[in-house]
């Protein structure tokens, strides 16, 4: 409830609002602005993510274990083991994510933009491929979809292709291959408790399968649109 509230303050006046400005613009009393002025400011404290899950965790020790009778180490057995759980897929989503930024910042998306600027193939298909390279090379579907979106905008107005066909390619591409430095890859080795063998056999070829059939439809769909 704390997040949904922060989420809508920053939806409604932005991020980066001033609050005592702001309060100062909606009401005309100087004391009643500086109580909205505070109030907003610790509204948007306790919806931060952070905060608003340390809340939920101290909420819940108190309601369903010490209201409850149990005891403090009974709790604290408890919590060690449900963080015991986690602990491993938390490492390995941060250092998922630490080595998509490395290679990122190293600058291998612009590498691929100025190479796909030079070719000329099926704007569906050319949108597929380096969606597809994007997400084998930085390992964040997000990433590979926004910054393939981004080098194929221009293409789209020259072609004429169809922007809901490009979509779909372009998300169809950024499922492709999914591997080690792809944060979905370990939550499911680690979740399903698999090998690395396994959850090639099962994810990655899964996830190809997803973005094959997704181009093909999308150029079947281009014959008839």
């Amino acid at each position: 409830l704390l997040m949904l509230i922060g989420a809508t303050i920053d939806l409604v006046f932005g991020k980066d609002v001033n609050y005592s400005q702001l309060a100062a613009d909606s009401v005309n009393n100087e004391f009643l602005a500086v109580i909205l002025s505070k109030l907003l400011e610790i509204f948007k404290f306790l919806s931060d993510a952070n905060v608003a899950l340390l809340m939920a965790v101290f909420t819940g020790i108190y309601f369903l274990g010490i209201k409850q009778g149990r005891k403090m180490d009974d709790l604290m057995k408890s919590l060690g083991k449900a963080a015991a759980s986690i602990a491993m897929i938390v490492l390995i989503i941060a250092a998922g994510g630490a080595f998509k930024q490395v290679l990122t910042d190293s600058g291998v998306a612009e590498y691929i933009k100025q190479i796909a600027s030079g070719l000329e193939f099926n704007p569906l298909i050319l949108a597929w491929c380096i969606a597809a390279v994007l997400r084998l090379a930085i390992g964040s579907a997000t990433v590979a979809t926004m910054t393939a979106a981004g080098i194929m905008l221009p293409i789209v107005g020259t072609t004429g292709v169809s922007p809901e066909l490009m979509v779909l390619a372009t998300g169809s591409g950024s499922l492709m291959f999914s591997h080690f430095n792809d944060i979905g890859f370990w939550m499911f080795k680690e979740y399903y408790n698999v090998s690395i063998k396994q959850t090639f056999a099962i994810w990655t070829v899964m996830e190809s399968l997803v973005a094959i059939v997704g181009l093909l439809a999308a150029l079947g769909l281009s014959l008839v649109i």
